[in-house]
């Protein structure tokens, strides 16, 4: 199991993070799945898009760089959305709604990916 920190504000943030590093894990993404806890995420590498089609739910939506700083924030994102992709962005995490601001993240932030 993965684990997600804001070396920024320097605290754990995600406790059961969700590598999307498969075609399978990727494809499904939060498709089917009902809620999420606050301690946990799909996190997308390699990626500047999502779309929330077949989603049962809204989602916070964190794009995040290269060097892993948040590059823009989106909260709530209701299903059936299509967002623009965000350039620069280089990964995408995806997250309960309400995660944004109970962990008070913020542009500019730099998140880490442990074990």
């Amino acid at each position: 199991m993965s684990r997600m920190m804001n070396q920024t504000q320097d605290k754990q943030i995600i406790d059961d993070l969700t590598i999307a590093n498969s075609f399978r894990v990727r494809a499904q993404g939060l498709i089917g799945t009902k809620s999420l806890r606050m301690d946990q995420g799909v996190w997308f590498p390699k990626t500047n898009w999502i779309h929330t089609f077949f989603m049962s739910m809204p989602i916070d939506v964190i794009y995040l760089d290269k060097k892993m700083k948040v590059h823009k924030l989106q909260p709530a994102l209701k299903p059936w959305r299509m967002p623009a992709p965000v350039f620069w962005a280089s990964s995408v995490l995806e997250t309960q709604a309400g995660f944004i601001e109970q962990h008070d993240l913020k542009v500019g932030d730099t998140l880490y990916v442990g074990h």
